[in-house]
């Protein structure tokens, strides 16, 4: 019904019927041939392994109250009434069904590219999160890359908005020779970076002329295929395989908009299920690091990147065990979280894993310090903090801290420094001065009615005076001890006064 919503590149084949896992065999050959001698040397090296991939099954609840639903009778809502005056307003209903309906498309898509599977507790009494119902590609490449090292990565640093045209003709150049010629490859990368690419390479080489928008292929590799995935923003990764070696897996696709309704006691129960995954047809084959099959015995290529940016987490729930399964190196305990966490299982030695507390946890529970973690302050961290503990993973698969915060993190104000005696009120909210001498503020460009700027002393001396149709002060400010600070706002066009907090 919403195939349109659903977002995924459409070059990708699906497999359906899937009631579980499918598994294809996948065989790397060694070099065969040789020049005419006397021994027999045979070197028909071979190694065969298994791809694995898994479907994850998906609920949809909904609940509809006939009270509520009633409400609509005598609001603007009442022309969707159909029913008259009984709780079961199936027309609306199914208006609203239609709606979520497109939300759940949304959501496969998401999940299918940056999910990464928690299971719901039996008890729990709170929904889990769309992105935590199947592992997604992006989880499947850094499973596969920093955990059983399938495939190797090649290390070329990180893209910015000056190199990124030389960087993608690096990571391409590092392909074999005999895959780089090969059609039918593919380049993912998120939004930022292939519009970053595209600006910059207007720079380089001059403006295109046919104003299609986003280039199709990288210069000089026209077999090679540019595909932005949207679900990809705020990643620096970017990998490449072939158009056909990405799977969707579904059990029954029909099942996606297959609403069942229930109804009892005035509330309409509305309930769906249907199964969905993603994999790689083929990732790699491990080999030891340097060897020449490096690189040759794969079929997914990327750079070295982080693949999620650093603010992802994902929850870990309590089973009353105090061992936490570390399904990603970034973790937050859930509100329900009432034991102290003893041991961290899954790790990867190498990795450095985090893990986030909670301010409104019942009662104060902590990571404790025993032979499996080694802390380093008060032999405990405390949850209920709501800090973030940092730990690295050593060689026998024990953790050591590193560091940690102790509160909440928060939202860092713009801050801007400067020692001109001009500022661009659309660079940040606070300025900071930062002039080894004094300075007169002359002019405060830009900004948007209502806008609130701080002004700071951090060194120096700052005179702010009233400035005709710029700026207007009750009198004449001098910042130039530490914390004097003022405060103004734009007001039909002029910075006024709100307030200060000045020392002389």
């Amino acid at each position: 019904m919403q195939r349109d919503t659903f977002g995924l590149p459409t070059f990708w084949p699906k497999r359906t019927k899937v009631d579980d896992k499918v598994s294809d065999g996948n065989i790397a050959t060694a070099e065969i041939t040789q020049g005419r001698k006397l021994p027999w040397l045979p070197k028909n090296k071979q190694t065969i392994q298994a791809e694995e991939g898994q479907i994850f099954p998906v609920q949809i609840d909904i609940e509809y109250v006939g009270y509520y639903l009633q409400k609509i009778e005598a609001s603007w809502l009442n022309m969707m009434n159909k029913e008259g005056s009984k709780p079961y307003k199936d027309s609306f209903v199914k208006f609203l069904v239609s709606e979520i309906d497109k939300k759940a498309r949304v959501e496969d898509r998401v999940a299918t590219i940056k999910g990464v599977y928690v299971k719901t507790p039996d008890d729990a009494t709170v929904g889990g999160k769309s992105i935590n119902r199947q592992n997604g590609l992006l989880y499947l490449a850094q499973q596969a890359r920093d955990v059983t090292k399938k495939y190797r990565a090649f290390d070329l640093g990180m893209p910015t908005e000056t190199n990124i045209v030389d960087y993608v003709d690096n990571m391409i150049k590092s392909l074999p020779q005999d895959v780089r010629e090969q059609q039918g490859l593919v380049l993912y990368l998120s939004d930022q970076w292939l519009r970053a690419y595209k600006r910059r390479y207007e720079t380089l080489f001059g403006l295109h002329q046919d104003y299609k928008g986003y280039p199709e292929t990288p210069k000089d590799y026209p077999n090679v295929k540019f595909e932005r995935l949207i679900d990809m923003a705020g990643s620096d990764f970017m990998f490449i395989t072939f158009d056909d070696n990405i799977e969707i897996l579904e059990n029954v696709p029909a099942e996606k908009s297959m609403y069942h309704f229930e109804y009892l006691l005035r509330k309409i129960y509305i309930w769906a299920d249907y199964k969905m995954g993603v994999r790689f047809i083929h990732i790699g084959n491990t080999v030891k690091e340097g060897d020449p099959l490096e690189f040759a015995v794969q079929t997914l290529w990327s750079n070295t990147a982080p693949v999620f940016p650093k603010d992802f987490y994902v929850p870990v729930n309590d089973d009353e065990t105090g061992i936490v399964n570390v399904a990603y190196k970034n973790l937050y305990v859930t509100k329900g979280w009432a034991t102290d966490i003893t041991e961290f299982k899954g790790t990867t030695p190498g990795a450095v894993i985090k893990i986030k507390g909670d301010t409104s946890l019942l009662a104060t529970k902590n990571v404790v310090n025993n032979a499996k973690i080694a802390l380093t302050d008060n032999n405990k961290f405390d949850l209920k903090s709501g800090g973030t503990l940092t730990l690295f993973v050593k060689s026998d698969g024990t953790v050591k801290e590193l560091s940690r915060t102790t509160a909440p993190e928060t939202v860092a104000a713009a801050e801007v420094d400067f020692t001109t005696a001009s500022i661009d009120a659309n660079a940040g909210d606070t300025f900071n001065y930062t002039g080894a001498g004094a300075t007169t503020l002359t002019n405060i460009l830009n900004g948007v009615e209502g806008k609130t700027i701080t002004i700071n002393r951090e060194s120096g001396a700052l005179t702010i005076a009233s400035v005709t149709g710029v700026i207007s002060v009750a009198s004449t400010a001098v910042l130039d001890a530490e914390g004097d600070t003022i405060q103004l706002t734009k007001v039909d066009g002029v910075w006024m006064e709100t307030s200060r907090s000045i020392t002389a």
